[in-house]
């Protein structure tokens, strides 16, 4: 199925709009201290978001203004793109980057977690190397991180 420019706008703009949403329960945590509105952290996020609502409602209109809408094909061509094997493969690298930040650094720090993603990435998603390179280009990489941040430049990572 071909989509027309108007029935991409509508598309995008309803994407859009429903991240749009979700940012403002993020956006909605931020603290504000004792301070204004207007000096507050919560400022330039949240004007920012009301700004890409704004932008993402636009973009709506517009396309259903030049003849977009919604579409019962719309759904076969979603479960077709979910099914195929490039978005498996986005999705489980979105994943383990997820699972990467806000599960492994925590519990077993930046070194240990980078070295295990790094090694695993080379091994089941680029596959260039056989698993002997794989661990050697792991070492020399992350050794030349530490010398550089931590031996020469000072930083503290744990």
């Amino acid at each position: 199925m071909k989509f027309r420019q108007a029935d991409k706008d509508v598309i995008a703009g309803i994407i859009l709009l429903a991240i749009s949403l979700a940012l403002y329960s993020h956006i909605l945590q931020i603290r504000w201290g004792h301070q204004q509105f207007l000096y507050s952290a919560m400022m330039l996020p949240m004007v920012s978001n009301v700004m890409f609502s704004f932008l993402s409602a636009v973009l709506i209109v517009k396309g259903v203004l030049k003849g977009g809408r919604p579409r019962r094909e719309w759904i076969d061509v979603i479960k077709n793109g979910v099914l195929s094997k490039k978005f498996r493969t986005v999705t489980t690298a979105m994943v383990s980057i997820g699972v990467l930040i806000f599960v492994a650094m925590p519990l077993i720090g930046f070194w240990a977690s980078g070295a295990i993603f790094m090694l695993g990435a080379l091994l089941f998603y680029v596959r260039a190397f056989n698993p002997i390179v794989s661990i050697l280009v792991t070492a020399a990489t992350l050794g030349s991180l530490y010398g550089l941040f931590v031996m020469l430049l000072g930083f503290r990572i744990s």
